[in-house]
């Protein structure tokens, strides 16, 4: 898939996501969810826009990165329960985020989650230390089992 359809693909993404409104009736008795924590690192804004918004509506706390220095400072500060991580980043790419991160003996165990246009980086992203791995189009499917795999979403009921 070229980029001009990818940013396509977003675009349409958007459009259909743009009005669409979070409107929830809470009532004392309901469930109360815990929403982890999701860092989205990727220097493409429309990229960063389409997961925000996926991640948010399904209720997660979306923090977001538009360089890798940016993710490495947010990671350090909030501790996210996931990252997803673009490979090609300014100012720091994601190979160095990862080897960074894997190195700060507080965070190794923050799950690190490549997404990126290319395939040819994986095996150097697994070496680096990378937990899981993605090649744009963004299969939302695959995404789902990622999400619930590391930073389930968690109901506690106020009744116990």
């Amino acid at each position: 898939m070229s980029i001009q359809s990818f940013d396509c693909s977003f675009q349409s993404f958007l459009a259909q996501n743009e009005f669409q409104s979070l409107s929830v009736n809470v009532c004392s008795d309901a469930p109360q969810r815990k929403s982890p924590t999701v860092l989205v690192a990727d220097d493409n804004d429309d990229t960063r826009q389409m997961l925000h918004i996926l991640l948010a509506n399904k209720g997660y706390r979306v923090l977001e990165a538009a360089d890798g220095e940016e993710a490495m400072r947010l990671v350090s500060r909030e501790e996210p329960g996931l990252v997803l991580l673009d490979l090609q980043l300014p100012k720091m790419n994601g190979l160095n985020v990862i080897r960074q991160l894997r190195n700060e003996v507080r965070l190794t165990a923050v799950p690190l989650v490549i997404i990126t246009g290319y395939d040819k980086h994986f095996d150097t992203a697994v070496a680096a230390g990378c937990d899981d791995y993605m090649v744009k189009p963004i299969d939302f499917d695959r995404l789902g089992r990622i999400l619930d795999y590391y930073v389930p979403i968690k109901v506690e009921s106020s009744l116990s």
